[in-house]
Order: structure tokens, then C-alpha cells, then sequence
């Protein structure tokens, strides 16, 4: 599961000690083929250098070209 639209709450706290009040999300765990990782990816050191290295390659880019590589039309 990548998304789930009521989890504002529910990750980077830790529930350990309380009884799960999402009936939905609580279903959800007692699946075997469900998964629920934590959001994380955009927290590491390289996802954030890479993240900012980018945007400062399109501005880069767009002050000489007046385009950026990852311009979307």
C-alpha cells in the first residue's frame, strides 16, 4: 500500500501503546498481502540532495536556455 487517505496521525508516531481507532486501517493490517510502510523516502540525506540538485539544475537551465530538460508540456 503506497497511499492511505485518512493517515494524517497515524505515521511518525508511535502507536505501540494504543488501540488502533481506524477501522479501515486496522482491517487493512490483518491482511497477509497488505504491506503499509512508513513514508520515509523523502527523508534521507540522498533523496533530499537529489531533490534540491535538480531544481537547481532547472533553474540553472532556465536562466541560460529559457528551458529546463524536465519541463512538461
Amino acid at each position: 500500500m503506497d497511499v492511505y487517505e485518512n493517515d494524517k496521525g497515524f505515521f511518525f508516531y508511535d502507536h505501540s501503546h494504543s488501540i488502533l481507532k481506524d477501522d479501515t486501517l486496522a482491517l487493512l493490517t490483518t491482511f497477509s498481502n497488505v504491506l503499509i510502510p512508513t513514508r520515509q523516502a523523502f527523508l534521507t540525506d540522498e533523496a533530499l540532495e537529489g531533490i534540491v540538485s535538480t531544481n537547481l539544475s532547472n533553474i540553472n537551465q532556465w536562466v541560460t536556455d529559457g528551458i529546463s530538460t524536465n519541463d512538461l508540456n
